[in-house]
């Protein structure tokens, strides 16, 4: 593997977790890869200069990706790594601009300002900066820390939801790019990965020097600062039937624009094959299942509304997985057949005779079965580091996921559709009920429906005493 694909990849595994994580957005993973790059070049050098001074191999002895490892893998090389390149960078542009300005009181000035921006800048990194490091030490051990590290990360990432995840990407991607860089947003992300606390006591211009040289050492201090503990973040995945309205409504509204966008995009229409589609196209899916089990809340108003759409967006995930048989459970027919009148009769045809195969108990049996092994089976397989995942491993994982959201959209379809009929008779009798107060009204000396008592027995009964009561 070339470094270049080693830096891809070792950022969608570490940064990104394994699992059910949305994949880093275009620019992010284009900018730290860039990032990381930039600095293994510089690490390279260095570690060889130090191998050919203290160490008795060669200078080539140290591998690219051993150095690249052990700076992700031991914070303290990392702190190190910052500190150097603080004072290297800005004795390099002091030194530029003495010798590119004249050598009067005005130039004397500037280089006096840029030496006092060094001074607090290697302030600043001092509060990365510990107490020493061994790089051979650190080169022979990481082979044995780096699984451990890549499970903190994935434990630390599982907690993130869908809005907490996009503040953080906002904030990391904005926070690097030269143009846009913004301190507050860089404060942001460092409070996002728990961070925040390494900077009490530092001062504005400290936090602004910091971010400006953090383009240089974005990816390295990513996977290292995600996998501190933070008390801010919840201990489990915020599921839709937690979420507030109005945080439920933002994500549905987001998803929905991502949902038309990929329907544009056509993706699975002229695909025949499983084989035809991509990874990348397949975990796109999962917006749909997302889309329909958000709708499902009943924290929602709008009730019917919001199941009509629910049972759309998770028909239209079954219908695809059906298609292309990467799930395929027998009471999945029955379920993509609209209710209307006109085709009960099929329907029922279609019950009957997947009830002749299995009985309905026997299928929940199997169906819970399957569910656990393939919970199991997946489980173990995101226990390993991503890194060691072929392409065609990670496509696996990708399908026994979407398996897995098949046996749920199974079952919250069912019941949507169910709740949704109820919800519609429901309604029907309330119209019919308004209708008929309309038309009582409208007859001469006729009262409401709703109005059941008259005002003498009103008057006679007890004001505290409730209707049904005054009837007895």
């Amino acid at each position: 593997m070339d470094p270049e694909d080693y830096c891809l990849t070792t950022l969608r595994s570490i940064m990104f977790a394994c699992g059910d994580v949305l994949d880093p957005i275009p620019e992010t993973l284009l900018l730290l890869k860039s990032a990381l790059q930039h600095q293994l070049l510089r690490c390279v050098q260095a570690a060889e200069r130090v191998s050919s001074r203290t160490a008795s191999k060669c200078s080539g002895s140290i591998s690219c990706l051993d150095l690249l490892t052990a700076i992700r893998v031991d914070d303290r090389l990392l702190e190190r790594t910052i500190y150097s390149f603080a004072l290297r960078d800005y004795a390099i542009a002091t030194k530029r601009m003495t010798e590119e300005t004249d050598a009067d009181i005005d130039a004397y000035g500037c280089v006096q300002k840029e030496s006092e921006r060094r001074r607090v800048c290697v302030a600043a990194i001092g509060l990365f900066f510990p107490a020493g490091f061994t790089l051979n030490d650190l080169i022979t051990s990481h082979r044995e820390t780096t699984n451990s590290h890549q499970l903190k990360v994935y434990e630390r990432c599982a907690t993130l939801n869908e809005k907490q995840y996009k503040e953080l990407s906002y904030a990391r991607t904005v926070s690097f790019l030269g143009n846009n860089a913004s301190v507050k947003n860089f404060y942001l992300w460092l409070t996002h990965v728990g961070l925040d606390e390494y900077l009490h006591g530092a001062t504005q211009l400290s936090i602004e020097l910091l971010a400006t040289i953090a383009y240089g050492i974005a990816a390295a201090i990513m996977d290292i600062a995600i996998s501190l503990p933070s008390p801010r973040m919840p201990n489990h995945p915020l599921k839709p039937e937690d979420m507030k309205e109005a945080d439920c409504w933002e994500v549905v509204n987001e998803l929905q624009e991502l949902a038309v966008a990929i329907d544009n995009l056509k993706l699975y229409d002229d695909k025949e094959q499983l084989d035809d589609v991509s990874t990348d196209d397949l975990r796109m899916l999962r917006i749909s299942a997302y889309l329909g089990l958000l709708l499902t809340n009943e924290a929602l108003e709008n009730r019917v509304e919001c199941l009509e759409k629910a049972i759309d967006y998770l028909k239209h995930y079954l219908t695809i997985m059906k298609k292309f048989n990467i799930f395929n459970d027998p009471d999945i027919s029955p379920l993509l057949i609209d209710d209307n009148p006109g085709i009960r009769d099929g329907r029922q045809e279609q019950q009957d005779s997947s009830q002749e195969l299995m009985s309905e108990q026997e299928r929940r049996a199997k169906r819970t079965e399957n569910y656990s092994k393939l919970k199991c089976h997946l489980e173990r397989l995101k226990m390993r580091p991503q890194l060691v995942l072929t392409e065609k491993k990670q496509r696996e994982v990708c399908l026994d996921e979407l398996r897995l959201y098949g046996f749920c959209v199974l079952d919250e379809l069912a019941l949507a559709k169910d709740v949704y009929s109820l919800l519609q008779i429901e309604q029907a009798i309330v119209e019919e009920q308004v209708i008929l107060n309309e038309l009582l009204k409208s007859l001469p000396n006729s009262p409401s429906v709703t109005s059941q008592y008259s005002d003498e027995s009103l008057k006679v009964s007890d004001p505290k005493e409730k209707p049904d009561d005054a009837i007895n």
